[in-house]
């Protein structure tokens, strides 16, 4: 795939009803959606369907969508906030989850569990019966690692690569974040 390119994307302006030009709607006109792209987008594959162009407005519709649900929930907000592009870029270039995210710390995969089929249920996260505030192999496929915190990616990375390096034909990226303080 080429560069991954951020830009700004602005909806286009319309005339205010009644104007000079315009005409006034026949039926009543449902509510626009304030995330229209985040509501397109179940998994990554979705996500691989966007234009490039169209990326930083979907990385907005995502923080907002992060903020809204640990607003209800509560939990760590600053970790999923400081990841929303990078989460974005590695689920747009990586073919997840073939390829496995290994996250540093459970709470920098809030973003992450919103585009991979859990945006439904991220305002349950850390309650009973919930979604889990880290990332759970039994919870989706694109967990492949219970990060909970600091340092484990390097470890489980290193035994992933190990066993698909052991595995003939065996090609998967293994992105592993380690965010240093």
């Amino acid at each position: 795939m080429g560069a991954l390119t951020m830009a700004i994307i602005t909806p286009p302006t319309t005339s205010a009803p009644g104007a000079k030009g315009s005409a006034a709607p026949s039926a009543p006109v449902a509510a626009q959606s304030k995330s229209p792209l985040l509501d397109r987008v179940k998994t990554p594959a979705d996500l691989r369907k966007l234009p490039e162009l169209s990326l930083p407005q979907f990385a907005a519709e995502l923080r907002q969508e992060t903020i809204d649900a640990v607003s209800v929930t509560g939990g760590h907000l600053g970790a999923g906030l400081g990841v929303i592009e990078l989460t974005v870029a590695l689920h747009y270039l990586f073919d997840t989850p073939r390829d496995r995210l290994i996250w540093d710390v459970g709470h920098q995969s809030y973003p992450h569990k919103i585009i991979t089929g859990r945006r439904d249920r991220i305002r349950s996260i850390r309650q009973g019966g919930g979604l889990s505030g880290f990332t759970r192999r039994l919870e989706s496929e694109y967990d492949p690692f219970g990060a909970a915190h600091s340092s484990p990616p390097i470890a489980a990375g290193l035994g992933m690569a190990t066993a698909r390096d052991l595995r003939v034909g065996a090609t998967m990226s293994l992105p592993s974040l380690v965010m240093a303080p």
